[in-house]
């Protein structure tokens, strides 16, 4: 490795990006492996355009350069163009058939496709790469998605094998309560929410757990931590719902016209809800 490509490496790794591209371009006739770095260091600093065209110019000069073919995959991927995406992660396979990252975004077009071609693509990705977290725990939320708890919740514990984060508890969360084992639940949830960067649906759906058990100041509570994280019409509606339980009718009045006036929908939705049908007549107003 040339010096000028080491201390590419170097900045690039430190995070100095315009540096190491800077330099990166300096380097006289590059092969086809620089040209990849600088149209990766391109993508990052989110220049799709130009990292796109140089991918190009890669795969002209090497057809079977499976790193191009998976670098235009991905700008593909972020422009949202997944029938480009899906073409070039699919030619990086053909050229590399371990190329696991190449797996493992399929399986999430398909996932976010909601189609059932996800599952193979999760489950090539963990056959070329055991320890792949997210691998197992999207495979988990799609098999949870489906209602197949008992899969859902072997991927989700294989996942929590590999690695505890916020996440993959607020999952596990999901699958107990979904198959009635709350304590199991509000036991996940809690772990979510031990988090430095907790998950805001964490909050929520312990909340949702500690109003169906009718304890609405705990259920308020959750819900307004939900809120400091995220300023959902959901949260906002559930903390009105368990303001009214609780009996502090303005409060509840406040939370949900803050919820209708993000998501009206809520308000068709509150006229049929039962928690709130002493408050029926000011919804129709």
């Amino acid at each position: 490795m040339s010096n000028s490509l080491y201390d590419a490496h170097q900045l690039w790794e430190d995070g100095k990006l315009e540096e190491a591209l800077k330099l990166l371009l300096s380097i006289e006739n590059p092969d086809s492996d620089i040209l990849l770095d600088i149209a990766l260091i391109n993508f990052e600093m989110n220049n799709l355009s130009e990292s796109e065209g140089i991918l190009q110019k890669i795969i002209m000069i090497d057809p079977k350069h499976a790193g191009a073919h998976y670098g235009l995959a991905t700008v593909y991927d972020e422009y949202g163009d997944y029938e480009n995406a899906i073409h070039f992660y699919k030619r990086t396979i053909q050229l590399d058939e371990k190329y696991e990252s190449a797996y493992f975004f399929l399986g999430c077009i398909y996932d976010e496709l909601d189609k059932n071609e996800a599952e193979y693509y999760y489950l090539k990705t963990i056959e070329y790469s055991k320890d792949h977290f997210w691998a197992y725990n999207n495979l988990g939320s799609f098999y949870e998605k489906k209602n197949l708890n008992e899969q859902a919740l072997e991927m989700f514990m294989s996942a929590l094998s590999i690695e505890e984060n916020t996440k993959v508890y607020f999952n596990l969360g999901v699958v107990s309560y979904k198959t009635g084992k709350l304590d199991d639940a509000i036991e996940y949830y809690e772990k979510s929410i031990s988090y430095q960067e907790p998950y805001s649906y964490s909050f929520f759906n312990l909340g949702v757990i500690y109003k169906e058990k009718k304890d609405y100041d705990n259920a308020i509570l959750l819900y307004t931590k939900a809120l400091e994280i995220s300023k959902e019409a959901i949260f906002y509606y559930n903390r009105g719902c368990a303001y009214n339980l609780a009996g502090n009718i303005n409060f509840a009045k406040l939370d949900l016209t803050k919820a209708f006036k993000i998501n009206t929908d809520f308000k068709k939705y509150a006229l049929e809800d039962k928690e709130l049908d002493n408050l029926y007549n000011w919804l129709m107003n």
